[in-house]
């Protein structure tokens, strides 16, 4: 236990956070520099001491990094936080909004996953079977289900 302004708590050094979450010390002191870690305590010697709080708000801010937010809108985020409870509606638009980005991208992902999967399916035939024009000429039947749609949009070519 460490001593801060008079209250023992269980911490953590900068290095122990590191360890912990993964984040390395640099980018702990950045998010430290930039705010989004509003709640940090420092001990009488100036030395950062990380508590349960900025463990849970450093899954927060990577969660929010892995959803695409920059770390400007992080830092609103975090304002936000500061601010308490006549914020929540914010927040929560703020994860919803976000959200709706991700399942966006989640589908699009699919989509080129499914016409990889497609590739890799018409390669592996075309290669044992010596030829591309095989594969090409198998009528749909000759095709798993799932990947007719994909052929389909793939080798049509729009009238002109």
């Amino acid at each position: 236990m460490l001593k801060v302004k008079g209250e023992f708590f269980l911490n953590y050094t900068i290095s122990e956070m590191s360890a912990l979450t993964g984040i390395p010390i640099s980018t702990l002191r950045y998010y430290d520099n930039e705010g989004l870690l509003p709640f940090l305590k420092r001990l009488d010697n100036n030395k950062r001491v990380f508590t349960e709080e900025e463990y849970q708000a450093l899954k927060v801010i990577e969660c929010l990094k892995k959803a695409g937010l920059s770390i400007r809108d992080i830092k609103s985020f975090m304002n936000l936080v500061r601010k308490g409870d006549e914020t929540l509606n914010s927040r929560f638009e703020i994860f919803r909004r976000q959200r709706e980005i991700v399942e966006k991208e989640i589908q699009q992902l699919n989509e080129t996953l499914n016409i990889l999967e497609y590739k890799c399916w018409y390669y592996k035939n075309s290669s044992e079977k010596g030829s591309e024009e095989s594969v090409k000429k198998l009528p749909d039947d000759k095709i798993p289900e799932q990947f007719r749609e994909i052929r389909k949009k793939l080798h049509h070519i729009p009238e002109q």
